[in-house]
């Protein structure tokens, strides 16, 4: 459940499009990336899957690939380093400090690029840890756009478990029964540019509507989370692919999303879970619960019907 998927979308466009697969389509490939998994008893890992992936994509004639990330907590920061670099090639990843300020610049070795395309890489709040190395790297290159929630979880810490049993050893302090132990954090994640992902996470370049945008979710719900800070940037050449079209972009989505009416009722729903999420409370009267309950299915009996009438 947690490899690496892939799918072709084929996206009608009114005119026959150069090099498209079929005539007055535009294919995609989207790639599901669940987790950033390591390999297991000569297996390959998330990056050979991914990389395995976009040959195949390529072979189907793509005209663009999506990068999935909306729901996957992190995993191996190797594997999400290397993953990086299948669409960077060799360069800095990301910077990790430590507890005494020294900073370390992890890059992928690889100078080969194995999908060079237009590039967009969905995340949402649920988007976590190497996730936002990932994403967050992407877009400093400028890469790929990064298109979903407002931003990520922000979670841009390392924590390290600490037996507390060997250290009152160590100090000869005498104990009958195991202390248990502590988790301490040891060091903390920065962005290519020197941007930490601790706390603000990875801002969307495009914003769009989504139920996990209204979740109470992320380092910034935490009592007492690191504050967001930065460290020098690291040496890396940006390409600038996406800065230039993010204007046109932002203006076509929104355009796209204000006329849609699977996404005008989610932004209702949004809009009565954020209310209920600050009163802070739940009414018990039978009659208020089950106008909300036949509310909130015909709100998505609307998203449901838009979604089948656009894959349609």
């Amino acid at each position: 459940d947690q490899q690496a998927k892939a799918r072709l979308i084929d996206l009608p466009v009114g005119q026959p499009v150069a090099g498209a697969a079929r005539a007055g389509t535009l294919r995609l490939g989207v790639i599901d990336l669940p987790s950033f998994y390591s390999g297991e008893k000569g297996g390959g890992g998330a990056t050979a899957d991914v990389a395995r992936l976009l040959v195949k994509l390529k072979a189907e004639q793509v005209r663009g690939v999506v990068l999935d990330l909306r729901h996957n907590p992190g995993g191996s920061l190797q594997e999400a380093i290397t993953l990086t670099g299948l669409f960077l090639g060799r360069g800095p990843v990301v910077q990790t400090r430590d507890y005494k300020n020294s900073v370390q610049v992890d890059e992928d070795p690889d100078p080969a690029v194995v999908y060079d395309g237009p590039l967009i890489v969905l995340t949402s709040r649920f988007s976590a840890w190497a996730s936002e190395i990932a994403a967050g790297a992407l877009q400093d290159y400028g890469r790929a756009p990064i298109v979903g929630d407002t931003t990520t979880f922000g979670k841009g810490t390392v924590q390290s478990i600490v037996p507390l049993a060997s250290v009152m050893d160590r100090m000869k302090f005498e104990h009958t029964y195991d202390p248990g132990a502590l988790k301490i954090t040891i060091s903390k994640f920065y962005r290519p540019s020197g941007s930490s992902t601790e706390l603000r996470g990875v801002p969307a370049d495009i914003v769009v509507p989504s139920r996990s945008e209204v979740a109470r979710v992320g380092e910034s719900e935490l009592k007492d989370p690191l504050p967001w800070d930065t460290v020098p940037s690291a040496k890396f050449d940006k390409q600038d692919r996406v800065a230039g079209h993010l204007p046109v972009l932002r203006t076509r989505s929104k355009t796209r999303v204000d006329a849609d009416k699977g996404f005008q009722a989610l932004r209702a729903e949004n809009a009565i879970l954020k209310d209920r999420i600050a009163k802070g409370q739940l009414s018990l009267n039978e009659a208020e619960r089950r106008r909300d309950l036949a509310q909130a299915k015909e709100h998505d009996a609307e998203i449901q019907t838009e979604a089948k009438s656009v894959a349609a």
